[in-house]
């Protein structure tokens, strides 16, 4: 028998067995203004925590109702570092964020994937949805994202 010895962060959970992509799925009540205008940012999906070195993929799950996109876009903390907009050209822009690389050939807006992360990479990741006019309505929701250093021993055999 192979067994493997893991050392988390220590901000990491002690169960640090599974599936290393399990998303954390997160959930926040409407104000009743976004509630009613239709644009609703269902859910951001974030991996629970994510190994130094690794990739992350974000994802925002959305819902305009009749409306229009007007932007879609990205925040680190309280940093914009991603931009999608529809009707400009280019219509993805990536902002300057340190601990921040996003990979541009496989980001579609809705769905970032963001490159060897960091401990600089940590923080609350925002999606922020916006109809077009004449509306212009808004919605967000976040979700952490932990970056921890899963040392991997020499494997034992037993």
């Amino acid at each position: 028998m192979i067994k493997n010895n893991f050392f988390p962060h220590p901000q990491a959970s002690s169960d640090v067995s599974g599936d290393y992509k399990d998303v954390t799925h997160y959930e926040q009540q409407y104000d009743r203004h976004k509630h009613q205008s239709g644009v609703r940012v269902l859910a951001v999906d974030v991996p629970p925590y994510v190994n130094r070195g690794d990739d992350a993929e974000l994802e925002c799950h959305y819902d305009l109702a009749h409306l229009q996109l007007y932007s879609l876009k990205w925040y680190r903390d309280d940093d914009e570092f991603f931009r999608f907009m529809p009707s400009e050209d280019p219509a993805q822009v990536v902002l300057p964020v340190p601990g921040v690389q996003v990979e541009m050939a496989n980001s579609t807006g809705a769905t970032l994937l963001l490159k060897a992360v960091t401990r600089q990479t940590e923080g609350h990741y925002k999606c922020e949805v916006l109809s077009d006019a004449p509306e212009y309505y808004t919605a967000d929701r976040s979700a952490p994202l932990l970056v921890v250093a899963l040392e991997r021993s020499t494997a034992v055999v037993v």
